[in-house]
């Protein structure tokens, strides 16, 4: 008997696919992305530009020369944040106008790990992973801040999200990879001109290649790829780190790295402690032993521990750089729910809303981010006379020049004795502070008026007789 030889080709061993994009996937990411985009314009112009943000404002207003001669002397790791926000205020330059950029930033930002946590673990981890970061106060305070936090923690999302996507499988077609890659060269490109210091989340990125090879993807050379693409995207972010070494005298003011610091840096990543047990607890749950998890791990870890060590050879160290590890742990946190169905995750972001409300709630107040110099700008703005004058610090050099802008009244600003053209001045001082202002010896003080976080004080000279003297 003749033996039957098959002609059909052995079946190829299955690989794993990314999801397809079904109605429940669509919604998995649609509902956290809806949810930040509601939180973050919710009353996103009510609380009053802290220093920071009144000196973006104040420095953007330049024209482009001279705001390119200013970055050349100073704050260029803010240049590239600077030149957007310089085009962006051609049309605007109200507090919520200066803070959208930072919103839309962030709601991006909460799209990208939603659709990484589906990618990886479902749709229930997307809805969580989502969730947790829309709803975090971290993301509502810098989401509502004009600097450009929420805009480099977007980009180390997408340098991930790109990374993750550049690979690609065994005997598909090439230029798929290279324009995958591409992207992810300028991701790491526009995340280090951002914000040099978010450069080193880069430092889980190879641990991510791992992983992701590990998942059946990558392609046959993964790791020259990265290279390349890496080495590509760090030319342009290592000219900015020269320049803004040079000028590094700028933030001389930043205190050497302690225990206690290190510690608030990773509360910073949640906004509250309350929050970042929330979080810490989830993410625990969520581990595996697995490269995925590792990497994770290391994004969210090993960056503080860096830039801490950094900071001990020159200032560096500020809770806010690290901003950027905040995704890794909201991804890990929604690792726990790879299990679950989708309301479970609905049920945790519930609770995550109730965990936050407080502190979501007091940072769209007035005095949400620091004191409320809009307030005392009024002040000053309904008795101001030609010949006041305001004592120069910091809060009258930026935020009251902005909120003063637009009035007809322009107080000068004057340090130590006032000159003989001067009658009075306004003095504005930290609210804790009891003690009698500088500056105003010999004066006669008219009243004083306390608002959330600072007190503003009138000053005149003595009754002489001379017209405005009272």
């Amino acid at each position: 008997m003749a033996q039957v030889v098959s002609t059909v080709s052995p079946t190829p061993p299955p690989t794993r696919s990314p999801r397809r994009r079904s109605p429940a996937a669509v919604a998995a990411l649609a509902l956290p992305v809806l949810c930040a985009l509601v939180l973050h314009l919710w009353r996103i112009g009510t609380p009053a530009l802290w220093l920071d943000e009144a000196a973006t404002a104040q420095d953007t207003d330049r024209s482009l020369g001279s705001l390119i001669d200013f970055l050349s002397h100073r704050d260029a790791g803010l240049g590239a944040y600077y030149l957007l926000l310089h085009g962006w205020t051609r049309l605007g330059e109200g507090e919520a106008w200066l803070r959208l950029p930072s919103a839309l930033a962030m709601v991006a930002a909460v799209a990208l790990v939603a659709d990484l946590a589906r990618r990886w673990w479902g749709n229930s981890s997307a809805v969580a992973s989502g969730l947790l970061l829309a709803l975090s106060p971290m993301a509502s305070r810098y989401a509502q801040e004009a600097r450009p936090y929420a805009l480099a923690l977007f980009l180390a999302v997408a340098a991930v999200w790109c990374l993750w996507r550049a690979g690609t499988r065994p005997g598909r077609v090439g230029w798929v990879g290279r324009v995958g890659w591409i992207g992810y060269a300028v991701a790491v490109a526009l995340l280090g001109v951002v914000h040099v210091f978010a450069l080193l989340t880069l430092v889980a990125h190879p641990l991510l290649v791992a992983a992701r090879r590990a998942d059946g993807a990558g392609g046959t050379r993964p790791w020259k790829a990265w290279l390349i693409a890496v080495a590509a995207g760090l030319v342009a972010p290592a000219l900015v780190g020269a320049a803004a070494f040079r000028q590094r005298a700028t933030i001389s003011w930043i205190e050497p790295p302690s225990l206690s610091t290190l510690g608030d840096a990773f509360t910073a990543m949640a906004g509250t402690t309350a929050f970042l047990v929330l979080l810490a607890t989830l993410a625990v749950l969520g581990l595996r032993r697995d490269r995925l998890s590792v990497a994770l791990v290391a994004w969210f870890g090993l960056p503080p521990l860096l830039l801490a060590i950094l900071g001990l050879l020159t200032p560096a160290f500020l809770p806010r750089y690290l901003l950027v590890c905040a995704p890794a742990l909201a991804l890990l946190a929604g690792a726990a729910f790879r299990r679950f169905g989708s309301w479970q995750a609905g049920l945790v972001g519930l609770l995550a809303l109730a965990v936050a409300w407080v502190p979501l709630t007091q940072m769209r107040g007035p005095a949400g981010h620091g004191p409320d110099y809009r307030s005392a700008a009024r002040m000053i703005a309904a008795d101001c006379r030609a010949d006041d004058a305001v004592q120069e610090t910091l809060d009258t050099v930026r935020a009251l020049r902005y909120y003063l802008r637009d009035g007809s009244c322009q107080p000068r600003r004057v340090s130590g004795a006032l000159p003989a053209s001067v009658h009075r001045v306004w003095v504005l001082q930290p609210d804790w502070q009891r003690t009698k202002p500088s500056g105003v010896t010999g004066l006669r003080q008219l009243r004083t008026q306390t608002f959330a976080g600072l007190r503003v004080s009138l000053w005149t000279r003595a009754r002489t007789g001379a017209p405005g003297s009272g």
